[in-house]
């Protein structure tokens, strides 16, 4: 169990890094689409648990529950382990699309102070 919560701690920041990574300037809908599948399971994880567990709540029908979701976390870690990339992907595009800097003046700029002195 330890080992498990370990690894479901561990998978958040993984993937919030990840999708910053790929596309900075798209991450917040990158993970709202995340945010909305996760969620999606998380409603459909109680209805799963009271089709597997309906006849009697055993030992053996709460074996299957875990071994679902182990093989849900392990085939989701396989398949980013063989798929995933922290490269910045061609779709994303950049930070300054292209454009140049506009060239800063570096003189200073005097200004008129207004405020009353109340000594």
């Amino acid at each position: 169990m330890f080992i498990a919560l370990a690894g479901i701690c561990t998978s958040f920041p993984v993937v919030a890094v990840n999708q910053l990574d790929l596309a900075p300037l798209h991450a917040g809908e990158i993970m709202a689409l995340t945010f909305f599948m996760g969620n999606l399971s998380a409603i459909a994880a109680p209805h799963v648990v009271g089709i597997l567990t309906s006849h009697r709540s055993s030992r053996s029908e709460w074996q299957k529950i875990f071994f679902l979701a182990t093989a849900i976390y392990g085939i989701g870690a396989i398949v980013f382990v063989i798929f995933g990339s922290g490269e910045c992907q061609s779709w994303a595009g950049t930070v300054d699309n292209g454009r140049e800097e506009p060239e800063r003046s570096t003189e200073s700029v005097q200004t008129t102070d207004t405020r009353q002195s109340y000594e």
